[in-house]
């Protein structure tokens, strides 16, 4: 059975934008809480 993640939005403060950090924490949550929830898939919708 597939199980599938799917996040809808995010919103960064202008003075975070552009510096990374947001995309590498970002990138751990999102990882860790995959592997907690044991999705074999997740995708983004709609983020710039």
């Amino acid at each position: 059975m597939e199980r599938i993640g799917k996040m809808l939005c995010l919103t960064v403060a202008p003075e975070a934008q552009g510096t990374g950090d947001s995309e590498r924490l970002l990138k751990k949550c999102i990882e860790q809480r995959a592997r907690a929830r044991r999705l074999t898939r997740y995708f983004f919708d709609n983020l710039n």
